[in-house]
């Protein structure tokens, strides 16, 4: 299907009521969030100028630490008493964990081991922080969305939590825009209105899940599993960020079967959700004229 008129992408999605559950990045774990106050390309990493070697460190991380993502982040404000803020994030159902450096310069990245703080050695336990961080998607060069509809999340978010929020580079998924990643639990945020911004980074901050229809996933999981988890959630009404953890899945002529586990393993809770592809098919980005079906799921 070709779209001959102008459009937005995030508009099309919306019209259509394409599903938000699943839409988060897939098995993504550990994300490496460096500030860099420029302005960014749409392709950010290739197109930044940071020192080569830097960069090469960086490409090499994302490539070879599994589950790994480097976003790049800045602020309004700089809120750093004095150098460049780092964050890696370690997303996991039981023990997820925010690190914050504070670099003297970017060279100082080629220094860190990586390796070492993904197994959560315990020499990183003074970079260890309690609050999260919430990333709000504003690249425009990317996908004009992600400005028209990031930017001003961004500034109503960073009114109320200053120190907290970020903008950041593509987290993927333009046609949802505004969206929005929260670390460390690498929970993950579409379509949110202007008025959503406190109350998300009060649920937040209490341990809680926002509401289940801005809810996109936790790109720790696969698409399917993402999706089980809100069918699961909307069932129960519990919201807290730590209920349940991801215990396995399977897959028959019925469906794919997902296992989740409450958090003190007291009960286990099985969701069969099936995959099926969308009558309408629309552009998954403001860049693309040709349109595709998206996948969707139901429970079984």
């Amino acid at each position: 299907m070709t779209i001959l008129q102008d459009f937005y992408c995030t508009e099309l999605a919306r019209s259509s009521e394409e599903q938000l559950a699943g839409s988060s990045a897939e098995l993504t774990t550990v994300w490496l969030a460096l500030e860099l106050p420029q302005a960014w390309g749409g392709k950010a990493l290739a197109e930044c100028d940071l020192p080569a070697a830097v960069k090469d460190r960086l490409k090499e991380w994302q490539k070879h630490v599994p589950g790994a993502r480097v976003q790049f982040i800045k602020q309004s404000a700089h809120f750093a008493a004095d150098g460049i803020l780092f964050f890696v994030a370690l997303a996991t159902d039981d023990d997820p964990r925010l690190y914050r450096f504070v670099l003297q310069d970017y060279a100082d990245l080629l220094n860190l081991d990586l390796a070492a703080l993904v197994a959560r050695d315990s020499a990183f336990e003074a970079q260890r922080s309690d609050e999260p961080i919430f990333l709000v998607c504003t690249n425009g060069k990317r996908d004009r969305c992600c400005a028209k509809w990031g930017l001003p999340l961004y500034r109503h978010m960073a009114a109320a939590a200053p120190e907290h929020v970020w903008q950041t580079t593509h987290i993927g998924g333009h046609r949802f825009a505004p969206t929005l990643v929260c670390l460390p639990e690498s929970v993950t945020y579409g379509w949110l209105d202007l008025e959503d911004a406190e109350p998300l980074i009060d649920a937040h901050q209490r341990g809680d899940l926002y509401r289940l229809d801005r809810y996109r996933g936790r790109s720790t999981y696969a698409a399917p599993v993402q999706v089980a988890e809100t069918f699961l959630r909307a069932e129960t009404g519990v919201f807290a960020l730590g209920a349940y953890r991801f215990v396995a899945q399977s897959e028959d002529g019925s469906g794919l079967t997902v296992e989740f586990a409450d958090a003190d393993g007291s009960a286990r809770h099985s969701v069969v959700v099936e995959g099926y592809l969308s009558s309408f098919a629309n552009p998954n980005s403001c860049a693309k004229t040709e349109g595709e079906p998206a996948m969707q799921y139901r429970r079984k």
